[in-house]
């Protein structure tokens, strides 16, 4: 039983990503609850349900701060014991921790109890180098400055306009003529998918998700080529003027025929919600992708 809990998202979805990787459930496994829409019993119904497939269950509670009479998923805080052996990991993800019930202080001797708080003024330095090197972005040093004193700060909010960087950095490439889509065997894939979703071959841009959804640090970068994309089609379809190299431009032309401007607009909302829901709520990566290229293809 793990308890995340602090208002750092990031540091949680990053421990759940790792706890997922380790698990490795079975998707038909894997359970997601919302602790203000269930009780604790059911909490611990799921969890201690059968699984299929045979593996390890995995049960993630959002929300979990929200969960009245917790004292009853005391059944879950069992001894440790080898992965092999677990029929079920359950994940809680919380606001807080209250220290004060007896249930907190049962899970701090029995559970492993994690906090993702937020991150101090002498630590961010160190998290905004980090974030800029995992995303390739090179900051000078008023940017590092400009991105410490941001109010509100999360590291949500540092990696957004990270992300926003890496976007106009590839535009400029983009618009010299270079191409700026991924490096690596990635590159092929993504290229595929954009071409594939912006000709509304579904079949085929289904297809190119399998190979790039388990991973975030493609897909993430990608989102952003999607949405640069998109608004000059959007720009194209509506006849506003814009300048950008030739084979970019065909590329656009070619593509724009499939589209109506109010089906641009449509696709460009639920890319939003997309990029949303990837980065805040933990839904399934290549549930999302199946989602936006069946709604739009």
């Amino acid at each position: 039983m793990y308890w995340l809990y602090g208002n750092e998202r990031m540091k949680s979805r990053e421990l759940l990503k790792r706890i997922r990787s380790t698990v490795q459930p079975n998707p038909l496994n894997e359970v997601s609850l919302d602790g203000s829409e269930v009780s604790a019993s059911e909490v611990l119904d799921a969890s201690q349900s059968m699984g299929f497939g045979g593996g390890t269950r995995l049960v993630i509670v959002r929300e979990a701060h929200a969960l009245k009479e917790a004292d009853v998923l005391e059944p879950l805080l069992g001894a440790r014991a080898e992965m092999a052996e677990v029929p079920c990991v359950t994940v809680f993800l919380s606001k807080d921790l209250d220290g004060r019930k007896k249930f907190s202080k049962l899970l701090t001797k029995k559970a492993a109890v994690v906090a993702c708080e937020e991150i101090g003024e002498n630590e961010r330095e160190a998290w905004i180098g980090f974030l800029s090197k995992r995303r390739d972005v090179t900051l000078p040093p008023q940017s590092i400055v400009h991105l410490r004193t941001l109010d509100p700060w999360s590291l949500d909010i540092i990696d957004q306009e990270l992300e926003k960087t890496s976007l106009y950095l590839q535009t400029e490439r983009a618009e010299s003529g270079e191409d700026v889509l991924l490096g690596g065997s990635a590159q092929g894939s993504a290229q595929e998918l954009i071409e594939a979703l912006f000709t509304k071959n579904e079949a085929r841009a289904l297809a190119m998700t399998k190979d790039l959804a388990a991973d975030l640090d493609v897909t993430l970068p990608l989102v952003g080529l999607l949405a640069w994309n998109l608004k000059h089609l959007i720009l194209m379809s509506t006849g506003k003027p814009f300048k950008l190299n030739p084979y970019i431009e065909g590329n656009l032309r070619r593509w724009v025929h499939a589209w109506s401007t109010e089906e641009l607009l449509k696709l460009q909302e639920d890319l939003a919600q997309f990029d949303f829901d990837l980065k805040q709520t933990g839904k399934s990566t290549q549930g999302l992708w199946s989602w936006i290229i069946q709604c739009n293809t």
